[in-house]
């Protein structure tokens, strides 16, 4: 009797969500690999090189970059593979509250993982931006001086505090570096140095900005698709401190696994753009492969710039009625920073949150329009003058009206649809109109509910 042929064995197809993360591991890892082929150096050559020497200080900066590059890609992968995984075998509902404690805990410490790759990827990025203005030879060999004695100062300081002791070996190095330093900055533009201080009379110092300063520094030259993954300091390198530092807050809970995703697709977008910056400080042009891949992906997709302008510079104007945090306001001032970002100064139009704040500042981004004022007055004054056309309605005095409308209707199951209460909202809304009607005198000339 003969066996009967086993059916083949079909490999199960890769979700969508497994796909999308190749794509983001891929393409940056690729790209990366395809840049580095056209550096003059290889591992044992970069590892056996003292940076602040090196014939070729761009070359070896850069080579340096890929490297972190390629392990925020391992770092990715040991993510994806987490999240896949976990989809599949499903998390519980209904976790006690120790269940929930420690779930929150495994996807936090998955969280705090990737947030180390995306803020090195931020701060690499911040200075592949600057270099764009500083591309020779000159400035990649005092970078790489200014944050070589910084490391060896802060070893001297160590020994000096903690041993007691003062090494004449790390002295030497010290006075080397320094002259070096000094050297170098003869022919530099201290404008370009965004990377140094800077003395009150214009003189570069020995001593390296703070990545605050450096951002700041920087952001101005950002091309649109930079500004709008790092959209400010806070958002791309002083959130990413609750992860990577201990602190006094509670921290996050009922995480989810689309939580981790979201930071996850985070790193991968930060590593495309390091390698799209790194190719155009090679000045690399003619791109083919996962190259132009890169390129394609953070210089011709619309959505993000698009997405940025609409939250950092939202189409609202004064006298504009607004919602901030659920709350209905009006708008009686437009901010807007040496960036271009828009904030307003609103007033609430019920009661405040806090009764002694009538109105506050808001950045644009918490500031959702509710209803457009400037169009809804001049239809109204319109409309006015064509039933009664001696009447002389004032802007003041429409204003006024259209406040007191917005607010009733707000009050009238408005707030709760906005709010996404809409089955609330409209039965609330309809019990309103049915008493409006009450009100109206009938046809006949009759009492109302007569």
């Amino acid at each position: 009797m003969t066996d009967k042929p086993k059916p083949p064995v079909v490999e199960p197809s890769k979700s969508d969500e497994k796909k999308r993360h190749d794509a983001f591991l891929d393409i940056p890892l690729k790209g990366a690999a395809q840049l580095r082929k056209k550096l003059r150096w290889d591992n044992n050559s970069y590892h056996l090189m003292h940076g602040p020497n090196s014939h070729d200080p761009k070359g070896y900066y850069l080579f340096g970059v890929l490297n972190e590059v390629e392990k925020t890609g391992m770092s990715m992968m040991q993510a994806s593979e987490f999240i896949v995984e976990s989809r599949v075998k499903g998390i519980p509902d209904g976790l006690n509250d120790e269940q929930q404690r420690i779930a929150d805990n495994v996807l936090q410490s998955r969280i705090d993982e990737l947030a180390l790759w995306q803020r090195k990827m931020t701060e690499i990025m911040v200075d592949l931006v600057g270099f764009r203005l500083a591309n020779n030879k000159d400035y990649y060999q005092h970078y790489l001086v200014l944050h070589e004695l910084k490391s060896l100062q802060r070893t001297q300081a160590d020994i000096k505090e903690y041993y007691g002791s003062e090494n004449a070996n790390y002295a030497y190095q010290e006075a080397d570096l320094i002259q070096q330093a000094d050297s170098l900055a003869k022919n530099l533009d201290p404008n370009k140095c965004w990377y140094a201080n800077i003395s009150k009379t214009g003189q570069i110092q020995r001593s390296l900005r703070s990545l605050n300063l450096r951002f700041q520094a920087v952001f101005p030259r950002m091309k649109p698709q930079q500004k709008a993954v790092l959209r400010t300091h806070y958002v791309s390198l002083g959130s990413q401190s609750k992860s990577l530092h201990p602190g006094g807050s509670a921290g996050s809970r009922n995480l989810s696994l689309d939580d981790l995703d979201l930071h996850l697709s985070r790193v991968g977008i930060l590593s495309l753009h390091v390698v799209n910056a790194t190719k155009d400080l090679m000045r690399i042009h003619n791109t083919n492969g996962f190259l132009k891949m890169c390129a394609d992906l953070v210089k011709k997709n619309d959505y993000p710039v698009a997405l940025h302008t609409k939250k950092t510079k939202p189409d609202i104007e004064v006298n504009d009625f607004v919602v901030v945090a659920g709350d209905l306001a009006q708008v009686t001032k437009v901010i807007r920073s040496r960036y271009g970002y828009k904030s307003f100064l609103v007033k609430y139009l019920e009661k405040p949150p806090i009764p002694s704040i009538p109105e506050d500042e808001f950045i644009g981004e918490l500031v959702h329009l509710h209803y457009k004022n400037k169009k809804a007055v001049a239809d109204t004054k319109a409309l006015i003058l064509q039933t009664t056309p001696e009447a002389k309605p004032t802007t003041q005095e429409i204003n006024k009206l259209m406040r007191e409308g917005v607010v009733e209707l707000w009050s009238n199951g408005m707030k709760e649809i906005t709010l996404g209460r809409t089955e609330e909202g409209r039965k609330k809304m309809a019990e309103y109109l049915k008493q409006q009607k009450a009100k109206e005198p009938p046809k006949d000339g009759s009492m109302p509910g007569k």
